[in-house]
């Protein structure tokens, strides 16, 4: 493993996080707004697996693939607010 290598994967994904979303980068984003105001803390990486700092977002195409990452403490709670079926919208 060469120097760059090592630094990607200090960065992620780690064991202590779990992939949350794949899709366009605008959604992405909306979504980690949307978990940041839950207090759950995420990351993201383009498809390339290059981690996204906050400007890259604003300078990237908006249908760009990234991936959304949480901490697996925190994906249940995630999970539950995004995804699951909710009985009290019907």
């Amino acid at each position: 493993m060469n120097e760059s290598d090592s630094k990607t994967a200090e960065i992620f994904p780690g064991p202590d996080w779990k992939p949350f979303f794949n899709g366009q980068a605008v959604k992405a984003e909306l979504l980690m707004v949307m978990l940041e105001k839950h207090d759950i803390q995420s990351r993201a990486t383009w498809e390339n697996g290059d981690p996204v700092d906050e400007d890259s977002f604003a300078l990237e195409p908006l249908d760009r693939i990234a991936s959304v990452f949480v901490p697996a403490a925190d994906y249940d709670h995630a999970w539950n607010l995004f995804y699951a079926d909710r009985q009290d919208e019907l």
